[in-house]
């Protein structure tokens, strides 16, 4: 297998194959670590962590450059004015990384969306913020556009509730234009995907009774909304990823209103849903272990269309990182747990051109919050 990779990254120039045992690990110090997406290369990944200082008093943004193998740790602070809050992050197409997240700047206490594109040792290259006083506005999702832009996804509030939040720029950061999107209730996009038409965005739409469903958001390639939807049961559902399959989109997130049950409550399981771009209802699935909670906070499409899971497993404050993978029609072929050391969760997935993948997230255990990296074949080992 591994000559074939070395024979298709002769063949193929630009083709970058990642060679490396499976690790776990965790990064740290004496602050509180929490490792938010991951950005590989033929030489090393960079992570992008979010560090909150123990007295409170600050809150940066990190990047964590290693080798391969997760050795060799290197840290870079990412020179940013303010408080800053890092939620996502994607390769920029040029051996960079564009972050999204929120800043809030010196002297104010309201929240300004966030946009940077950094150097993989963390040197600002450019930066956009919606700089709104008196409002607050978050990106906790993103993706690369096919002109080499950036759609990214979060939340507006300027009153009692919350609107969704899609924000469009250019390969320099330009803004080419940012919508709200919301009714009564409190919107929230987790995450968007594309397609030539448009974009479709996953979320949460929470009513006076606190419950919250999963929401869909259908715009054009304008911002222009054309339609949304709920999706839920008698208690809470969250779609927090979206992947783009063929001509349809998939959704991942969790579900407390269906699935295996104790009693008379359902245990939170992993929830999918699959639409088409006029929002018709392809599938659902939901999977679930009567002996522990799961819920997924990533989804990723493999090159043969399966789909890889990312996100946490367990009860109370004894969980682990999670991984799954399944059919491209959402059939379970293989779950994974892995025990970091703590309260683990894993964030974000990306996949690795060896097939396999690496997950980041955060391990809450007697050290504190620490920022966690696992690198895992396609099986999951």
């Amino acid at each position: 297998m591994r000559q074939l990779y070395a024979m298709l990254a002769t063949l193929l120039p630009g083709v970058v194959v990642l060679h490396a045992q499976s690790f776990q690990l965790t990064y740290g110090g004496a602050n509180l670590q929490d490792a938010v997406a991951t950005v590989s290369d033929g030489t090393g990944h960079s992570t992008l962590v979010r560090e909150a200082f123990r007295n409170g008093d600050k809150v940066r943004i990190r990047l964590l450059r290693t080798d391969l193998q997760g050795q060799n740790q290197q840290w870079f602070d990412v020179a940013l004015n303010g408080a800053c809050f890092v939620q996502q992050a994607v390769p920029s197409g040029d051996g960079n990384i564009t972050l999204c997240g929120s800043r809030i700047a010196p002297g104010r206490s309201d929240q300004d969306a966030l946009i940077a594109k950094i150097s993989p040792t963390g040197a600002v290259l450019w930066n956009w913020t919606s700089n709104s006083p008196g409002s607050q506005e978050e990106l906790r999702g993103m993706q690369r556009t096919a002109d080499g832009g950036f759609i990214a996804s979060g939340s507006w509030r300027d009153t009692a509730d919350s609107d969704a939040l899609l924000v469009r720029i250019d390969a320099n950061g330009s803004l080419l234009w940012q919508n709200q999107y919301g009714t009564a209730a409190s919107e929230s996009a987790e995450a968007v995907a594309s397609d030539s038409d448009g974009y479709m965005v996953a979320g949460r739409i929470t009513g006076f009774s606190g419950d919250a469903d999963g929401y869909v958001l259908r715009v054009g390639n304008d911002g222009g909304e054309q339609w949304w939807q709920g999706w839920g049961g008698v208690k809470d559902e969250v779609l927090y990823g979206i992947v783009r399959s063929g001509s349809d989109f998939i959704m991942a997130g969790c579900t407390d209103s269906y699935g295996p049950a104790s009693g008379s409550q359902h245990v939170r399981s992993v929830y999918l849903l699959a639409m088409n771009d006029a929002g018709d209802t392809l599938w659902t699935r939901t999977i679930g272990n009567i002996a522990q909670a799961s819920a997924a906070q990533d989804i990723q499409l493999a090159a043969n269309g399966d789909l890889l899971l990312a996100g946490q497993a367990g009860n109370n404050h004894a969980t682990d990182g999670m991984a799954m993978r399944l059919s491209p029609t959402g059939q379970q072929i293989w779950m994974r747990t892995y025990d970091l050391g703590g309260e683990d969760v894993f964030h974000h997935m990306e996949l690795l051109p060896d097939g396999g993948f690496i997950a980041a997230g955060r391990s809450f255990g007697q050290q504190g919050a620490q920022a966690v990296l696992a690198r895992k074949n396609s099986a999951g080992n």
